[in-house]
């Protein structure tokens, strides 16, 4: 819910632009009907471009949040501005490779709830390895947003907030207890 997010750092081409990153007070409306103190902040990110043109940024945590279970999606509230930047997750599947999750353009005025479906592609696990071992899932590596190359000028600012991740657990909770782990 990005609440203690002041560790996030955000990154970009130096010769396109600066990227500063911090934790603003604020909430979709939507999220402050549910919890009145729960949720009081949001990950911000101020991009100051130097020209126009193909660009990207990332805003990355301060380490890699590993996500328990197989996951099938992930959602995040985004305030873009109405740009039209694609947001999307890189993820570290099993094996250590990135990969991403498109979330789609950020095309719209106000706060919005975006989805990222997994491909089925993306590997989570491996069922001849001991989950103890080895977690399954993905880890969250970044937030990269492709910038539209057309709309690279000035500044621009955009918001996130409750990240969430809807993941099948199934093999973590019923994991057998006597089983070895492979980790000689």
């Amino acid at each position: 819910n990005f609440e203690d997010a002041g560790a996030w750092q955000g990154s970009m081409p130096i010769d396109f632009g600066i990227i500063r990153v911090m934790r603003r007070e604020g909430a979709p409306r939507e999220l402050k009907l549910e919890s009145t103190n729960a949720n009081r902040f949001v990950l911000g990110a101020r991009v100051n471009y130097f020209r126009t043109g193909p660009s990207w940024f990332s805003i990355t945590p301060p380490r890699e949040i590993q996500i328990p279970g197989v996951t099938k999606s992930i959602s995040v509230w985004v305030s873009g501005r109405n740009y039209n930047h694609v947001l999307k997750a890189v993820l570290r599947d099993f094996y250590g490779e990135l990969r991403f999750a498109n979330f789609g353009k950020m095309n719209f005025p106000g706060w919005q709830k975006l989805t990222a479906q997994l491909s089925p592609y993306i590997v989570q696990d491996n069922f001849k390895m001991n989950p103890a071992w080895k977690p399954r899932g993905v880890k969250l590596a970044a937030m990269l947003i492709d910038c539209a190359m057309d709309e690279t000028s000035g500044e621009y600012f955009l918001y996130l907030d409750n990240m969430t991740a809807l993941t099948e657990m199934f093999a973590e909770e019923n994991v057998d207890p006597d089983d070895l782990i492979d980790d000689w």
